[in-house]
């Protein structure tokens, strides 16, 4: 069955019928692992065991075994956030306030868009559209890639050119690419190297990657572990550090050029929540209020501000983005 036909709806008998496979280094490292955790799908509460790997020689830590790419859809089922409709969806906003947003970069772009000349964009994980609007609005020229038939036809509604089904399958593009950006798309990869050799093929000379992705090397997977918001099993399938992440776009063909940390909460307060949710057996207010956190449009949050300014100064919110530059010989 076709990937993007599976993470439209979801059964019990789709996840049950889930074909795992164990997986090597994809550096090509021939050193043993280490079993650094073992986890379930805690956001959805679908069935299965997942146990997750570093590798003993490059230090990559991936999910092993997974679902195959041919059956991972039955674990994004329809209310899975990133898919979830919004109220102000395709809603687009021209007044005084909004231009002024874009001039200022404070309409979203400023962690994944470099200064430079609108062009040709790729947005990888794409989902509704809604980072695409954004960059529409800057005056890109943007294309995506989507798993989700159901997210990837509301992202066309809108007007843009989406493949449907994953990066690994995506045609070649019309014409290269002067920015490929992905917000925590990369770690859904089934083959993150040859996925970023693609896309290195795909970009113009002195082009742009930029990416979010989870921070695996961060205090937050070292003391939560299989609690850790960010792991979300077995949905994402590589753990990337800084140094990991640098390596294998090295390897690609990229040249990192910064690594930074994402300013956010959301890892520390779902954590706690996953962590409050193991001690009281799923029965806590606290860890259901902690768990509602990320989604929450709570006015609340503005008093964590001295927290999330704390983390972001010592680096240790769980998550990165990186810029990398194709300007290295292929």
């Amino acid at each position: 069955m076709r990937v993007e036909a599976l993470v439209s709806r979801t059964t019990t008998e789709e996840v049950a019928a889930a074909v795992l496979e164990s997986v090597g280094c994809p550096m090509g490292c021939n050193a043993a692992d280490e079993a650094v955790a073992t986890g379930r799908d805690r956001l959805h509460g679908l069935p299965g065991t997942f146990r997750v790997v570093r590798c003993g020689r490059c230090g990559l830590i991936r999910t092993s075994p997974r679902p195959t790419i041919q059956t991972i859809g039955a674990y994004y089922p329809e209310a899975y956030g990133p898919y979830a409709a919004r109220a102000n969806e395709g809603k687009e906003t021209h007044g005084f306030f909004a231009r002024l947003a874009v001039a200022l970069r404070l309409d979203g772009t400023r962690q994944l868009v470099p200064r430079m000349r609108p062009g040709a964009a790729l947005e990888i994980g794409c989902s509704t559209g809604d980072f695409m609007r954004k960059l529409r609005r800057r005056g890109w020229h943007v294309e995506g890639i989507e798993p989700s038939a159901q997210a990837a036809g509301r992202a066309r509604a809108a007007g843009f050119n989406v493949h449907t089904g994953p990066l690994e399958t995506a045609p070649e593009p019309d014409r290269p690419f002067d920015l490929i950006t992905a917000s925590h798309a990369l770690e859904h990869l089934h083959d993150p190297l040859e996925a970023m050799r693609r896309l290195r093929a795909w970009a113009k000379p002195g082009a742009w990657l930029t990416c979010a992705v989870p921070n695996a090397g961060s205090w937050l997977f070292s003391q939560f572990r299989d609690a850790w918001y960010d792991i979300d099993l077995p949905r994402h399938l590589f753990h990337f550090t800084p140094e990991t992440l640098s390596a294998m776009l090295g390897r690609a063909g990229w040249r990192v050029v910064r690594v930074r940390t994402q300013p956010t909460l959301n890892g520390l307060m779902g954590s706690l929540g996953y962590r409050l949710e193991d001690r009281s057996a799923g029965r806590s207010g606290i860890a259901e209020a902690l768990l509602r956190f990320p989604e929450s449009p709570s006015v609340l949050k503005k008093f964590t501000l001295p927290l999330w300014f704390f983390l972001l100064a010592s680096g240790q919110t769980g998550r990165m983005v990186v810029w990398a530059r194709a300007d290295q010989p292929m």
